[in-house]
């Protein structure tokens, strides 16, 4: 067993994808659905040692996402899918209702299609869960939404229209828009940079992700 799958196993910041590779190669893709405790006493064994819980949620998380359709149906499946997979936390809460942040939902977007692509996702989405994102990218300070979701509609604010007659504090405003997509944009192309990273340092034995890879090179 390779010494980087024991590493990426114990990492808090490993992605979703790479935990998923790492199962269906010890195993194959049916290993993705054993029951939690079998799977965590297994993934111990392999990892020789204790795993974060927050790797176990990133597998079930993404393994939920492509295999039914709740991630783009409802709201609150949605939602843990992109606390467990779309950021950087060690701990997801389940007791209470957590929304993404941008950059969380963003990545956790990306990161499900890139397993399992729809051709349209303004279409795959239900219009609850569409509507859920437009309004978290425009609480989070976003007027438009950025390259990463730009299938989402932003809610219009009417908070511009009171800041047009002084065109200082609207270029302010403007520009602060603007570095908040940017922002968001940058946290995917890390994200992509990272998968593509563990992949290629993973040394799988029986799993070939080529192709996965070729999709991720294209996105750098």
């Amino acid at each position: 067993m390779s010494i980087n799958v024991q590493s990426y196993l114990k990492s808090h910041a490993v992605t979703a994808t790479t935990l998923c590779a790492i199962v269906i190669d010890a195993w194959d893709a049916d290993a993705l659905q054993w029951e939690p405790e079998v799977l965590s006493d297994a993934l111990v064994d392999l990892a020789k040692g204790p795993i974060p819980q927050i790797n176990l949620d990133k597998i079930h998380a993404l393994t939920a996402a492509i295999t039914t359709s709740a991630f783009y149906d409802d709201v609150f499946t949605f939602s843990y899918v992109c606390n467990a997979i779309g950021g950087l936390d060690e701990k997801v809460f389940f007791s209470v209702f957590d929304p993404p942040t941008p950059k969380e939902f963003a990545w956790a977007v990306c990161e499900v299609n890139l397993n399992n692509p729809v051709s349209k996702q303004s279409d795959a989405f239900h219009p609850d869960v569409l509507t859920f994102m437009g309004l978290l990218l425009r609480e989070s300070g976003l007027a438009s939404p950025p390259q990463a979701l730009s299938f989402v509609t932003v809610p219009l604010d009417n908070d511009p229209e009171l800041l047009a007659d002084d065109p200082v504090i609207y270029q302010a405003y403007h520009s602060l828009l603007q570095e908040n997509m940017q922002d968001v944009d940058a946290y995917v192309k890390f994200r992509y940079r990272q998968l593509l990273a563990e992949l290629k340092h993973l040394q799988l034995e029986h799993s070939d992700f080529d192709s996965l890879m070729a999709k991720l090179s294209k996105r750098n």
